[in-house]
């Protein structure tokens, strides 16, 4: 009798955790499909692929700089990083929880960033969290990213 009130508690708080678990894998691939295209897209310099990975309110946070808000201000930063620079970023994606229309997203970018006036070349490495959100369309989009120096 007790083995048995031990295995159903068992059976009960196993079925607790993978309940709470993020085990949709397909699920994660997508969310993570939106980081690595916008990575690509920043390599390639392609704004309006960088673009669609973020929603229209799109909120920057980067590490002692100014906040950032909005996809016209965002826009106009990238114009004129992708003017001045080409980027060439490796990410590596840590972790991935998905609570339904909700994701957070934490990784690190290491790679380079070339200046396309003097060719110096400043080295990359930094920790992101990204919070993503799924759209009317089922699409899932970064709404607020915030990134600093990664040691």
């Amino acid at each position: 009798m007790k083995l048995q009130r031990l295995f159903i508690s068992f059976i009960f708080v196993s079925f607790i955790i993978i309940s709470c678990s993020n085990h949709d894998t397909g699920e994660t691939a997508r969310v993570n499909n939106v980081i690595y295209k916008l990575i690509e897209a920043d390599n390639h310099s392609d704004i309006e692929a960088v673009l669609r990975s973020y929603t229209d309110s799109i909120e920057f946070y980067p590490a002692g700089k100014p906040f950032t808000k909005g996809i016209a201000t965002i826009r106009k930063s990238y114009e004129k990083l992708f003017k001045e620079n080409r980027l060439s970023i490796q990410t590596t994606i840590l972790e991935t929880k998905i609570v339904e229309d909700n994701a957070i997203v934490t990784g690190i970018n290491r790679g380079s960033v070339t200046s396309l006036t003097d060719s110096s070349i400043n080295q990359l490495n930094d920790k992101y969290i990204a919070i993503m959100v799924r759209t009317a369309n089922n699409e899932w989009k970064i709404d607020k990213l915030i990134w600093g120096i990664y040691q």
